[in-house]
């Protein structure tokens, strides 16, 4: 299928309050292999569970405690589905038990590893993309009913940049990871713009049947945002098996994208034909 790309849009944008979280919210903890605690935040949509067979949609939001993203996640799910715009979702927050949003720690978890020997970069990206597929979805499609073809993935500045990572990345036996992701107003410049050099490494094996990339970046964070966005589309764009893939330039500051791009996104992701 070739790329359906929508014109890069200026928007204003305002990140407000989150909407109300519908359904029930869980709590759990994850001790990765690695020895690092994670605190987990499940968003179950009403009626979870009263159909039998039914395996639901799933997003995974980055840095859950980090600027309210859990809520601003689950809010605009809950109040896309009321409108009909996505089927019913869970949504879960993932964020380390201590030093949620300390840089050292993103950058340890969300950073892709360093491709210049020279890099003091701490990335372990594949390591905490390991830690995804390996150990926490496995466990939620048990408990809560997950559909293993529908997950999306969304993360803003570093988490932008792992989920553009992971996007790439895959799975070692080629399937994908994450069906969709969204990144919002990603970290390309980190450690020199390495998410290049990987996304050059992955891309003649980017595993096929992805169904889409949301991506956005803010105006007011600089101008080279909007030259890496358009460098980064024109490179998924050109995979051997692309994507859907809408990019948008938010007329906003860093911060200013992630409500937006979230809401945005899942609807993109979630409330087309697949």
């Amino acid at each position: 299928m070739r790329p359906t790309l929508l014109a890069v849009l200026l928007l204003v944008t305002a990140c407000g309050a989150p909407p109300p979280i519908t359904g029930e919210v869980l709590t759990r903890s994850l001790r990765s292999a690695a020895g690092v605690d994670y605190e987990l935040f499940v968003r179950l949509p009403p009626g979870h569970g009263a159909a039998p067979g039914t395996r639901y949609p799933v997003v995974v939001q980055l840095d859950a405690t980090f600027l309210g993203q859990f809520e601003l996640a689950a809010g605009h799910a809950s109040a896309l589905e009321a409108r009909g715009t996505i089927p019913p979702v869970v949504v879960v927050g993932i964020a380390r038990a201590e030093g949620a949003g300390d840089v050292q720690a993103r950058q340890t978890d969300f950073a892709p590893p360093p491709l210049d020997p020279a890099s003091r970069s701490p990335g372990q990206a594949d390591v905490f993309l390991a830690l995804l597929a390996d150990e926490l979805l496995p466990a939620l499609d048990a408990e809560f009913a997950l559909d293993p073809d529908r997950r999306v993935l969304s993360g803003h500045s570093l988490g932008g940049l792992f989920a553009l990572y992971a996007f790439a990345a895959g799975e070692e036996d080629g399937a994908a990871l994450f069906e969709h992701v969204i990144a919002a107003d990603p970290s390309y410049g980190h450690d020199r713009g390495v998410i290049f050099g990987h996304e050059a490494l992955l891309r003649d094996r980017a595993p096929a049947g992805r169904a889409s990339a949301y991506l956005t970046v803010g105006v007011q964070t600089g101008a080279a945002q909007l030259v890496y966005l358009e460098a980064m589309r024109a490179r998924i764009a050109a995979w051997p098996a692309p994507p859907r893939l809408e990019a948008a330039a938010l007329d906003t500051d860093h911060f200013g994208t992630l409500s937006p791009s979230i809401e945005a996104g899942l609807a993109f992701a979630l409330g087309g034909a697949r």
